[in-house]
């Protein structure tokens, strides 16, 4: 892409311990051979579509929406802004006037993130209540 400054990877390591909401399928990951016994290492993978970095895709909230495989990569790239909400507590909303001050930029950018710095709560009970985004906004 013409263009790029910089390209920056936001998915997180997919491991038997990656988080999962709460009746989501837990990950599980082995060892299904090995180059010792079978002349080659492979690993089952289990897990649920929504597990770890993922994007949920439109047929997560309709039948009749698209699935992750039929929507174009480009749609997943492009410039970016962030709007750092890093002030934002469990079950805040990040509300339509928060992000109004930056149409001017949000007009320049293809993709909006919202910085909320929640990563770093992965693997407590309130990793799960985060932030997020009203209806309005």
């Amino acid at each position: 892409m013409p263009g790029i400054r910089k390209i920056v990877d936001l998915s997180h390591a997919l491991t038997a311990h990656t988080p999962v909401y709460p009746g989501d399928p837990v990950p599980n990951i082995s060892v299904a051979t090995t180059i010792e016994k079978e002349g080659y290492n492979l690993f089952n993978v289990f897990l649920g579509s929504q597990t770890g970095s993922h994007v949920d895709a439109p047929y997560h909230f309709s039948n009749q929406g698209a699935t992750i495989d039929k929507m174009d990569l480009k749609f997943f790239m492009g410039r970016g802004l962030i709007i750092d909400v890093t002030h934002k507590n469990s079950k805040e909303e990040i509300t339509r006037d928060e992000i109004a001050a930056y149409e001017s930029q949000i007009e320049k950018a293809k993709i909006v993130l919202f910085k909320t710095n929640w990563h770093k709560k992965a693997g407590t009970e309130e990793f799960f209540d985060h932030p997020f985004l009203s209806k309005a906004g």
